[in-house]
């Protein structure tokens, strides 16, 4: 009988130095996590090039008189581009192109476009003039130019630190004759708006 409890006890101790064991060995594991956004900046970078010919009456690429203006606006980030144009007349074209830079850290495309016409300009911008991409695909009506610079520009991607140059014309057509929109103005705003893409 001694020797049985000798050997519970034994057995006993046995078993508390096991558990005893198991509470010596642990080991923690910790996850630490930290999320931060990137950002979507992009800009104009730099004035705009803007390039006039005569495609009338006269001999290609002769200007007579036009004059312009083109550059991004001070104290607006790169946000905002000023184009005036002065002495157009009927045959005269206006190819213009700018770069905007991706200078955040997703990439981003083209994902509206807006068109703004002031009242009291509507009339010379939407009769006397013609818009297009290019030179030779212009549209007669801005709203139609307007709607379809999505199609034409959306689905170019600018990635983080690269730049993008696009394109777009004016052009008052040759057929406006007599004394038509003579001495007139007008102006227009596009506004880009750029969304992240997934």
């Amino acid at each position: 009988m001694k020797k049985t409890r000798f050997l519970v006890l034994v057995l006993v101790v046995s078993i508390m130095l096991v558990g005893a064991g198991y509470a010596y060995w642990t080991e923690t594991l910790t996850i630490n996590n930290t999320v931060s956004t990137g950002k979507l900046d992009v800009k104009f970078a730099g004035d705009p090039d803007v390039t006039l010919k005569d495609d009338a009456w006269f001999l290609t690429d002769q200007i007579f008189g036009i004059d312009f203006t083109a550059k991004v606006r001070d104290n607006t980030n790169g946000n905002i581009m000023d184009i005036i144009i002065t002495n157009f007349y009927p045959g005269a074209i206006a190819n213009v192109s700018f770069t905007v830079k991706n200078d955040g850290t997703v990439p981003v495309m083209i994902d509206k476009v807006n068109g703004i016409i002031p009242d009291g300009t509507k009339n010379f911008i939407e009769n006397a003039l013609w818009f297009g991409v290019n030179e030779y695909d212009a549209y007669n009506d801005i709203h139609t130019f307007i709607g379809n610079l999505p199609n034409n520009w959306n689905n170019i991607v600018i990635y983080p630190g690269r730049s993008q140059t696009y394109t777009f014309t004016i052009r008052m057509p040759e057929t406006i004759t007599g004394d038509s929109f003579e001495n007139s103005s007008g102006s227009f705003s596009l506004q880009l708006d750029y969304i992240q893409v997934n």
